[in-house]
């Protein structure tokens, strides 16, 4: 199969990899029909005059000073960009801390608030476990107990809870 216009084009400025360029080089010995139009493509793009473009020194000099300072000058939004950045990550990395300190303070005042309501629930329990028997025992107390009881009862109301 012959090669079409855009491969020639390419073949001649070389800008196919080598496996393409050797395939190429193949065809055009065994093809007469492409290697005619390859040698036409290449009458026409060797015919293109290749000025060579002469600029004075001083304008190179002058052109490689603009070109640098305005390298330099992109160095330096560069440099204020990263500044700004870091600040910004700085702050970001502060919150962050601070937050995970918040949640850490939360979960220790939780964990020690359900700990503390749980040793309440035992205490009321095991006061409800008493009241329920004394309020049994109540049925026996004799006249010389009403008297301690009341003693009792004075004593535990004497503290504020």
């Amino acid at each position: 199969m012959c090669l079409s216009k855009k491969e020639l084009i390419l073949f001649f400025y070389k800008e196919v990899d080598e496996e393409k360029l050797a395939y190429y080089k193949r065809h055009l010995k065994s093809c007469k029909k492409c290697l005619k139009r390859f040698k036409e493509i290449e009458e026409v793009l060797c015919s293109f005059k290749k000025e060579e473009i002469l600029i004075p020194e001083e304008e190179k000099e002058e052109l490689i000073r603009n070109v640098l300072s305005k390298i330099e000058a992109s160095s330096e939004r560069i440099k204020i960009f990263d500044k700004i950045f870091n600040k910004i990550k700085e702050k970001f990395i502060f919150l962050a801390r601070l937050s995970l300190a918040g949640v850490a303070v939360l979960l220790f005042v939780f964990f020690f608030w359900q700990v503390k309501k749980e040793s309440w629930n035992k205490e009321l329990s095991i006061l409800e476990t008493e009241m329920i028997l004394s309020s049994k025992e109540l049925d026996k107390i004799t006249v010389f107990d009403e008297e301690d009881l009341e003693n009792e009862i004075l004593f535990f109301a004497s503290f504020s809870y």
